[in-house]
This record gives C-alpha cells, sequence and structure tokens, in this order.
C-alpha cells in the first residue's frame, strides 16, 4: 500500500515544499497540486502526474517549457 511506503512518505513532504517555493516564480506552471489531508487517495492521481510531468520536462532539454526559465528567477 502506497500510504505505507518509506519513499512515497518522504515525498510528500518534498512536495508541499516544492509548491510553496515555485507557485510565485516563473516556474509556476510546475506547481504540484494542494494535498488534501482527509482525502488524500483521492489526490493521488494528480500528486503522481505532477511529479512524472516535471521529470519529464526537466529531463527533455528541447521542452518549450524550460526555454522560458531564466536562472535569475531560480
Amino acid at each position: 500500500m502506497i500510504s505505507k511506503d518509506e519513499r512515497f512518505q518522504e515525498y510528500l513532504p518534498k512536495l508541499g515544499r516544492a509548491r510553496g517555493r515555485v507557485q510565485q516564480t516563473e516556474l509556476r506552471h510546475f506547481t504540484p497540486p494542494p494535498q488534501k489531508p482527509k482525502a488524500c487517495f483521492m489526490n493521488l492521481g494528480p500528486t503522481l502526474r505532477s511529479g512524472q510531468m516535471v521529470s519529464y520536462y526537466l529531463g527533455d532539454c528541447h521542452s518549450q517549457s524550460r526555454q522560458s526559465i531564466t536562472t535569475a528567477g531560480l
């Protein structure tokens, strides 16, 4: 079960910190969805898709989403 998975439990707090760090920057389109503690498994799909999306765009050097990012904004 994913709720007992150690890696997933480490991932959730990092996801929350990432949300706070990117939502007011030029990286705002990578903002993960808010977590809903009382319905965490209803939000599991968007949470996992968000992580997959960020991983894809970081790994794709030709991504149009990466072209607008400047080092000054990081």
